[in-house]
């Protein structure tokens, strides 16, 4: 009986590092089947994008103020806590007759009122740009003008409300494309609680049967 229990505690053991391991989790658009809950945003001549068999989505712009933006749906939102120090990336694509230079942040994410932003090359016209962002603050995130921190950065994803894309990068009517957005996060460890509860109860059994077992050979001595 001794040696069962040993075995099997053995074996829980094994299994206590895998329950508690973090994963990497993706969270991801490709627009292969339809727009994936995906909207529009601020200048842009409707809410709903336009959506390609081809696997993206797009937006146009009314050219009346602002920049006009897409914005991610429920699945990119919420506690991103394990996102810190992983990628966000996207492929945009955009064309229109004006010049390209129009000044502003391809990227904010909201926690309610607070936002962190981050500001990046312009794309040229006509091709698709591939945008990879780290979340952590080896890359040039802000909030209120200024870098983010660390705590700045944890503290946002923690609880985010909202992400918006930038669609408008061109002076005048423009048309914006967006596929292939990727949001990595790392997994919270389950706590192994259920693997230990047993290897105590086998622990507690082991003891007793060791004691009964001692007291019986005292008994015979005696």
């Amino acid at each position: 009986m001794a040696n069962k229990i040993k075995s099997v505690a053995f074996l829980l053991l094994l299994l206590i590092p895998s329950i508690g391991q973090a994963g990497l989790i993706s969270i991801s658009s490709d627009f292969s089947e339809g727009r994936d809950g995906w909207t529009l945003s601020a200048d842009s001549t409707s809410t709903t994008p336009g959506w390609s068999s081809a696997g993206y989505i797009s937006g146009t712009d009314r050219a009346v103020s602002g920049y006009w933006y897409f914005e991610a749906p429920e699945k990119f939102l919420g506690d991103l806590s394990g996102a810190y120090g992983q990628l966000f990336s996207y492929d945009f694509f955009h064309s229109g007759a004006g010049p390209i230079g129009v000044a502003g942040f391809n990227m904010d994410i909201y926690s309610g009122s607070n936002f962190i932003t981050i500001d990046s090359y312009n794309p040229p016209k006509g091709i698709w740009t591939n945008y990879s962002f780290t979340l952590d603050e080896s890359n040039p995130w802000t909030l209120n003008n200024v870098l983010a921190t660390k705590s700045d950065i944890i503290e946002i994803l923690s609880s985010v409300t909202r992400i918006r894309i930038r669609g408008e990068f061109i002076e005048g009517t423009d048309t914006g494309r967006l596929d292939n957005v990727l949001l990595n996060k790392m997994s919270i460890p389950a706590p192994p609680t259920i693997s230990l509860m047993g290897l105590g109860v086998l622990f507690a059994t082991y003891r007793f049967k060791e004691n009964k077992k001692s007291r019986k050979q005292h008994l015979k001595c005696t």
